[in-house]
């Protein structure tokens, strides 16, 4: 077979696993999206204090399971400290959230509900937040 030429049973084949592709690629883009986690619960939360241990009760409850979580911190918002092991944090202890805004993904129903969110000594934490199942 002389040098650059695909004989043409070849290139069926090569067509055949092409189309095989596009056509597998459609049908799970298909399920990804009807199976895609859907933002269920949105609201803005009232200010967390330094005293105030917030969590997610819809959670917590066991009433509700959830796929993931956003929180999008204000641009006025405090710092805080927020845990998922269900460990209550401190105003001084767990994973920080900076001052200044930001947004917060959490995945995972038992990481979301044993979330706890604290704000640091004289911070108050401004925040929205979505929730998806």
């Amino acid at each position: 077979m002389p040098q650059g030429i695909i004989h043409a049973p070849i290139l069926a084949r090569i067509a055949e696993e092409v189309y095989s592709l596009i056509k597998n690629d459609a049908a799970l883009r298909k399920i990804q999206g009807t199976n895609a986690p859907r933002a269920y619960y949105f609201d803005r939360q009232a200010a967390v204090t330094g005293n105030t241990v917030y969590s997610i009760t819809e959670a917590k409850s066991g009433n509700e399971v959830f796929s993931s979580m956003v929180l999008q911190f204000d641009t006025a918002s405090g710092a805080g400290f927020y845990r998922i092991d269900g460990q209550n944090p401190t105003a001084t202890v767990g994973f920080e959230v900076p001052a200044g805004g930001g947004i917060l993904q959490i995945n995972g129903h038992d990481n979301i509900k044993n979330f706890a969110l604290i704000a640091q000594a004289l911070a108050t934490l401004t925040f929205s937040r979505y929730l998806y199942k």
